[in-house]
This record gives C-alpha cells, structure tokens and sequence, in this order.
C-alpha cells in the first residue's frame, strides 16, 4: 500500500510499515511544516493513504469537504511506544486483507478500529 506520513508520525513506524514492503513517504521529509490542507492535495495527487495522530484532518475532510480519496488513518493513542502504530496497522490489515480504505477515516481508538466514509 502507499502511505503518506503526517508529521506527527513517528520516524520509527514509518520504518516498520517500509520494511514490510509498503510504499511510505514522511511528509517533514518531503514538505515540513505543511498546512493540513496541502498534506491532503499531496496525498492526492500521489495516490496515498494519510497516516496521522492529528484530528483536524478528518474536520477537514469530513465537515469542510475535502476529502482524502485514498483515505486517512487517525491514531488516536495516547501511551505507546515509536513502532506501535505501525504494528496496529499491519496486524489490521492482516486480519482484514479486504479492507477499503480510500474515501474514509479509519479511526484506530484502542482495543477498537472503526471506519466512517466520507460524504
């Protein structure tokens, strides 16, 4: 999968998702410091799936109408360790290799995951 790192997401999961085999780009190494919009035309135009701790890109996505079309993925953690969102997010996908991401939030509010389209 194709992924765009947020700049909240830390360095260290981005590096377990790479090593997985997933096509990761970290938005501070490409574009630091980004307004939230720009990171979601980016995602975009490059075909990829938002990872983030950040809220105020499902706001913009869901109340401002500017969606991610592959989808944005928000963790919301508040104790964990450097890899754990990579780690979440790979044993999802392995337990749910049918899932759609694309025109969603998937929002990941341990011990859940849910899901809410776009509209």
């Amino acid at each position: 999968m194709k992924f765009l790192a947020d700049e909240n997401f830390p360095i260290p999961s981005v590096t377990v998702l790479h090593d997985a085999g997933h096509d990761v780009q970290h938005i501070g190494e490409i574009a630091g410091g980004s307004a939230d919009e720009d990171v979601v035309s980016f995602a975009n135009e490059s075909g990829r799936t938002i990872l983030t701790f950040d809220s105020d890109l499902g706001t913009l996505a869901i109340a401002r109408n500017q969606p991610a079309h592959g989808g944005i993925i928000y963790f919301r953690l508040f104790s964990y360790k450097l890899d754990t969102p990579a780690r979440m997010l790979l044993d999802y996908l392995a337990a749910n290799p049918e899932v759609d991401l694309s025109e969603r939030i998937t929002v990941f509010d341990p011990p859940r995951v849910r899901q809410r389209k776009f509209e």
